[in-house]
This record gives structure tokens, sequence and C-alpha cells, in this order.
């Protein structure tokens, strides 16, 4: 097809206009480029995508999307097989394998990066690839899967990275480019259905609940601010010394969204179990927003959700309270329910036949379910230890599934009132629009044995360092070493020649015009807005082009010099466009702004001892850190290669025959898991013993009450799992011995239970075994299936690769079988 005709095509079969952005993209990838497209949820990326899939099937080549979560792999599956037809669609995850050399595959990105590995035939005939939420390449368990696929994936493969809005796209996209070439970065940060943010709280004055805006102006609602801390006026001396403002029950906060027409609603709740409850409390109190032929259309898709499953499973997987929550229009969505029961939700929600959604975190990823409100119970969550306040990214991530484009004139974030966190701390995180995207990278086992694999060592040196992580890190240096040079010749305008100095922090303020020259950016800015964080001091400004741009107070310090003053706009609203562009006529208004002169004459300088003291210990500093960060990739993948080395699994820069097992493991655990095959433990067990000690790689216990350490296999396999927990041991002190991060703790909590099951045991007897979630059980299952297909293709002893198969087989029945959602 000619490229004018399938444009022309794929244009007029839209419908409507396509925005600037998604115009900007389309222009980027006909001329060859691959391209970073940084807007928020709802905005319209997808289209970017889909117009590359579009791109791909015009000159008879291949594309693949992929997504961070099988459960938006799957919906991306559904939604191109309407498109294209089911012959034309494969999806590949690790529960699915359909139509694999399909024109379009939809797949997790673990599964592309393991083709890559593999040199696979597949991708050949490739023409793009989508990366969809791109910004997980922060995310410290999974990021570096995204990093792998970048740096590696064939150079004359289309990127095309979708990304929530970050502040850094232009470095992110730059560092794309050193890696593949040209990546032109397109970044809107125009929300197409404008979001409001409410502050709801329990008014135990008036014994009401009281809504009302978050930010004024800009600003944290100062009628909020002055009553939070009022104490209740209350003859009754018990209730004198409360705090006036209160958490609001669910109950009162439907009735709120229900008065104010804000249905259908998502609420995010950070427990899997108080979804449930949450659901529950609604149909005991008595809400019902369907009539007889919405409640037939629910029975209908829940049915077909549930084919295959027997009644005494279904009775497990709690179908009584979800059916009758769901046909009420009331649904829960989280990770401990089967695929299946999830889809039902997400299929009701999109037609219009669920009202209200208790959900976690996962419901934000991705998957297409906006609704007109969202509500954020709390805006804490617990991270293991402790309980953190959620990022700006998280926050604008679960925000961002509020209004539905061609449907709502606004979406609405409600955002409850907890007694553990002040307003101002709520009103700060609904301001807050920074977000830099940071590397999580860390050379794995089996990454090292797949570059020695397939590399020279030059090669693979040049691969690491082409990693963000090197490169935000080389950047800082560079940093580094700027601010190094002045601080060194200031200490000369002393008469000391020797390095060091401390940084006179200056003062800034909002409006200030600073001229800025330094390496990461020169020219002239007014400051709009100042944020003190853990990290030290964040000060944003905008320039002459309406760019915003994040310093340091160090940095500002360092490189910038006042030379001015404008007023900003009001209202300020620092985070909106408008604003942003008037504030940059107001900076070109002042032409370059580059002074006459960066610093006094020395003699103007105080030249004490405890000056000089001070300058020499803040280079000694810079000095320190620049040596820890020069080559820190490549100095942890020498940590790693000495470990392999140690290990038997390579032999200078050649894999051994047991390097090649672990190449070809793909789990955080991998090179327990490869040596554990090559130990000889698993020789003399049966299929069923090698499914119960192979179950510790998969299950993780989420209870803060239970110690893995101390879980324990049935009694006859106690020395092989005590031989497990040695070579993991053994592992885990030489990570340790290197200064890298130890691998989590193997955990055999559910190898009862799983046994149960391999043996033929329904689902109900098999969580008789322990109060598991059957949606944990049943996707434990799902990932020791996976595990074992990778056993038996690569153990060295044929005795175990047979009894792998022969496990998979009888774990992969039943609702296990049935729980992979779409097929």
């Amino acid at each position: 097809m000619e490229a004018n005709s399938w444009r022309n095509s794929f244009l007029a079969g839209l419908g409507f206009t396509p925005d600037q952005f998604q115009l900007d993209s389309f222009a980027s990838l006909d001329s060859g480029h691959s391209v970073l497209v940084a807007a928020p949820t709802g905005s319209g990326k997808t289209l970017v995508a889909e117009y590359a899939v579009e791109s791909a099937r015009a000159i008879g080549k291949r594309a693949f999307y992929t997504a961070p979560i099988k459960a938006l792999s799957n919906q991306k599956y559904r939604d191109f097989v309407e498109q294209y037809g089911a012959e034309e669609v494969g999806l590949l995850t690790g529960d699915n394998s359909i139509n694999p050399h399909a024109s379009v595959v939809v797949m997790t990105t673990e599964v592309l990066r393991n083709m890559i590995y593999a040199g696979s035939n597949d991708l050949d005939d490739l023409h793009a690839v989508v990366l969809d939420e791109v910004h997980y390449i922060q995310d410290t368990y999974r990021g570096q899967v995204w990093e792998e696929i970048i740096v590696h994936l064939p150079q004359e493969v289309l990127l095309v990275c979708l990304s929530a809005t970050v502040s850094n796209a232009r470095e992110i996209a730059d560092w794309i480019s050193t890696v593949r070439g040209r990546t032109d970065f397109v970044i809107s940060d125009h929300r197409p259905v404008p979001l409001e943010s409410r502050y709801a709280a329990f008014d135990r004055e008036t014994s009401m609940v009281r809504v009302e805006p978050v930010l004024i102006d800009g600003v944290g609602n100062p009628h909020v601010r002055r009553i939070e801390s009022m104490p209740v006026k209350s003859r009754n001396k018990s209730k004198s010394h409360q705090q006036r403002l209160g958490t609001p029950t669910r109950a009162e906060i439907v009735d709120y969204l229900d008065e104010e027409d804000l249905l259908p609603a998502i609420f995010f709740i950070f427990s899997r179990a108080q979804c449930d409850e949450a659901a529950r409390s609604l149909v005991a109190d008595g809400f019902d927003f369907n009539d007889t032929e919405a409640k037939r259309r629910i029975e209908d898709f829940i049915d077909v959700a549930t084919q295959g499953i027997s009644d005494e499973d279904l009775h497990v997987l709690g179908i009584e309270d979800f059916e009758s929550a769901l046909v009420r229009g009331i649904g829960s969505h989280h990770a401990g329910m089967i695929a299946p029961l999830k889809e039902c939700v997400e299929r009701a929600f999109l037609e219009g036949l669920v009202r209200v959604v208790f959900a976690t975190e996962t419901l934000a990823v991705g998957i297409n379910m906006p609704a007109r409100a969202v509500v954020i119970e709390k805006v804490t969550r617990f991270r293991g230890e402790h309980h953190e306040i959620l990022s700006a990214a998280d926050f604008t991530q679960l925000t961002g599934r509020a209004g539905r484009r061609g449907l709502d004139s606004k979406g609405v974030a409600v955002i409850c009132a907890n007694p553990f966190v002040r307003f101002d701390t709520v009103a700060g995180l609904v301001a807050n629009r920074e977000f830099n995207l940071r590397s999580a990278f860390k050379p794995s086992c089996n990454m090292a044995t797949n570059l020695i694999a397939t590399h020279s060592q030059r090669e693979a040196q040049h691969l690491l360092n082409l990693s963000l992580a090197q490169f935000q890190s080389d950047k800082e240096i560079v940093l580094l070493e700027r601010r190094r040079e002045r601080l060194e010749a200031e200490l000369r305008s002393f008469g000391v020649n020797d390095p060091g100095t401390e940084i006179s922090m200056q003062r800034f303020e909002l409006g200030d015009l600073v001229y800025v020259d330094s390496v990461v950016y020169q020219g002239l800015v007014a400051v709009v807005a100042i944020a003190d964080r853990n990290s030290g001091t964040r000060i944003t400004a905008v320039d002459n082009e309406a760019e915003r741009i994040t310093f340091d107070l160090v940095e500002l310090s360092e490189f910038g010099v006042k030379t001015g003053k404008v007023v900003l706009p009001i209202p300020y609203v620092p985070q909106r466009r408008d604003f942003v562009v008037e504030v940059a006529r107001l900076v070109s208004a002042h032409g370059s702004g580059r002074p006459a002169s960066r610093r006094g004459p020395a003699s103007n300088r105080k030249s004490d001892k405890s000056t000089l003291k001070r300058l020499l210990k803040d280079i000694d500093q810079i000095s320190a850190k620049q040596t820890s960060m020069a080559g820190s990739v490549s100095a942890r993948f020498a940590d790693v290669t000495t470990l392999l080395s140690k290990r038997g699994f390579i032999d200078g820069w050649s894999l051994t025959e047991k390097g090649s097992t672990l190449r070809n493991v793909f789990h955080e655990l991998d090179v327990v898991i490869a040596e554990v095959l090559w130990s000889g433990v698993l020789e003399p067990l049966t299929d069923a013993d090698l499914v119960v000690l192979m179950s510790a790689f998969v299950y993780e216990s989420r209870s803060r009450d239970t110690d893995p350490s101390e879980s324990l296999p049935p009694k006859h396999l106690r020395d092989a799992g005590a031989r497990l927990r040695q070579i993991h041991r053994q592992i885990n002190g030489q990570l340790e011995e290197a200064t890298l991060t130890p691998l989590r703790e193997i955990d055999f909590g559910m190898s009862r239970a799983i046994l149960v099951w391999f043996n033929g045991g329904s689902l109900s007897v098999s969580l008789s075994e322990e109060d598991y979630a059957a949606g944990d059980f049943v996707r434990s299952v799902r990932n020791l299936i996976d595990l074992l297909n990778q056993i038996a293709e690569i153990a060295p002893s044929e005795t175990v690769r047979q009894k792998a198969r022969i496990a998979c087989e009888k774990l992969d029945r039943g609702v296990v079988k049935l729980a992979v959602g779409v097929g």
C-alpha cells in the first residue's frame, strides 16, 4: 500500500482531528525516527502506537506492542483483535501463547527481552516496537528490562515509547538518541479533560461531609487549612479535644458522588481485603445502581467469565459476594482475583453497568477504565516497614483515571481527609507536577551471561556504557566537574592553589530573574516554584521558550546570577500552560539577561581560615562522589562477573555449561535456580517433590508477621530444602561481600497447598492448608508452571526435565488453566 494511501485511510477512519502532539509524533515516525511521547493519562498516546502498527502493516512488516502487566497485554490483545481480526493478532505472556507469528503481537515486556537474548527469528521482519508505560524504567525490580530492550533491540527497528508526563523527557529522549539514533521527544502537558481536585472530610462540628477545593489560585485552600486544627466545639468534654475534620465513610462519599452526578467512580484502596470489604459494605448499606435489564446483562458477563470453573471452586473464589455486588453496579478489582473475574469487572464498567469500583493501584497501570471521578482514600501507602506519602508520579497516575474524553467536561479527584496526614501535605501533592525519571538499572547474573554469550568483552562494556544509569551518572559527573573547576578558581583567588570549596548558598525568591551558565542550561530564567525536599531544595524556573527547568539549590547558587525580578501572573498556577507562557513573555522582555561580570573582585571576599577549610572539605566531597559514580554500572558488572567466575558459571570471557543454563533462567532468583539445577539435589526426587521445592521460588508471603526463612517443606524434603537454603545463603553472602544487592528469601509457605493441588485436590481443599487468597494461589501456581517450563528446557539432567514436563501437565488444570484470561 502506498504511504499516502494508508495514512489518509488511517486519518479518515478516526472520525476526529488528531491533537498536535499526535500529528507531531506521526511526522516523526514518517521520517523514520523513533519517538518518546510523554503526555497525561487519557490524552491519546495510544493513537501514536496504533499509527506505528499501521505503518508496519502497510509495508508488510510486523509490529510488537509491549505492556508491563498481563492484564494490560490481554486488554490490548482484545482491542487489536477487534480492529484487525484474530488471524492478524498474537499474544505472548507467561500464561498465553496465541498466534505468536502474527503481524501484530502483544506481549509483556519481559517476553520481548527474552526474545532479544535468544536471537529469535521473530525479530527479522520487525518494523516497530511500542514500549507502553516506559516510565516503568525507574521500577526497582523490573526497570532494567526496559533499558535492556532499548539498548539491545536491532537498530533498524523503530521505537515508540509511551510515558506519563515526566519532567526530564528531553533527557530520556537524548539518551535513546545516543543509543539508537535520532529519537524525537513529543511532550504534551494538556489534559483533554480538565482535572479538579477536592478534599473530603467529615466535619464533626456539623456532623456532615464537607467537600472543598484542594487548591485556590494554585495554593492550598486557606479555609480548610484554618479549620483543620480547630477542636470540636462541644459541651461534651470527651469530644472537645477531637480534631474538627475526620475521615468520611465510603458510603458518605458514594452518596456525595451520586448527588453531584460524579459516577462512575473508582476508589483507590491500597489493600486487597479492604477492596472486597468495601464492596460488601455498600451492598449491606443498600446501594443498588442497576435495573433488572442491567442485572441480567451482568449475570451474562459472569456466566461467560466463569464458564468451565466448577461450582465448588467458584464458591472458594467468593463468587456469591462478587456477583451480589456486581449486579448492583459495585465491583472490586485487584491482583488477588483471577483474571476472568477482573476482566468481567472491566467489561461491565466499560459498558456502563458498574458505577463504583474499589481497586488497588494496579488498575491505574494503563488499563482502559476511565471514570468521571476517582477517590483516593489515603495518600499514604505501606512500603514493607513504614507508610510513605505517595510520590507525585503515583498520584498523577491514579488521578489520571478521572475524566472520560468525549463524555465528561471535567474529571474530579476526591482525596479523603486522614488524621495522620495534614491538609498541607495533600495540597502539596496536588500542586506538584515535578517527576524526574531515574534509572534503576543494575546488571543481573542472567544479563551478564547473555552479554558474555553474544558479545566480546569490549562490546559488552560499550553496551553497559549505553545504559540510562550510566548516561545520567555521566551527566552528573560533568556537572560536578564544572562545579569543581569554579570552586578551584575561587580558591585560587584567595592565593591558594590546593583544591576545595563550599558554595555559599544564594537566597532565591519567586519571580527572581537568574542568568544560568551551566553544562545543563545557559540563559535567562524566572523562578516560579521553590520546594524543599528530603534530597534538598528544588527550584523550578521558566525560560523565554516556555520550557520548565528544575535546578537544585546548590546548582543554581553556583551557576546562577540574579539579574532582576518579574511580577508573576495572578492567579499563581505554575503548573498551568498559560501561566508558563506568560512568564516566558516576561523573561523575553529582558533580553539575554547575561550579566557583565559573574563575580566581584577577589579583594572584596573574606579570606579567613574557616572559609578555606570549608573550600577544601567541599572539593574533597566532590572528588569522592566523582570516584564513586565514575563507571558505576561497569563496576557493578565486574562484581557480578567475579561472582559468576567464583561459582563456575564463566571461565574468563566464556560461558561454562553451567553458565549456559543460567543464561536461559529468567527469574529474579536466576543464579540460585541455576545453581540448584546443577547441584544434583533434584535428581533423586519425584515430580511431586520437584513441585514442592520449586514452589519456594514463586511464592512470597505478603504477611508482615511471617519470616520466609522459617518456612519449611514437608518432612521428607527437609534435607533437600536445607540444601536449597544453603545455596541461597552462600550466594547472598557473596553478593553482600561484593556490596551487591542480596536476593529475596526463598519461601516454602505455599508448598503444602500447591502439593495438594498437584495431587488432584480441589481448590477448596488446597486452600484449606492455609488462609491464602484464591487469586494469589492461582497466580503462584501459574508462575510455578512458567518456571517448570523453563526447567523442562534447560535442566542439565534429562530426568529432571522429564519430571518438570509431567509436573506442568498435572498443575495446569481447572481454575488454574482457565485463569489466564483471554484465549
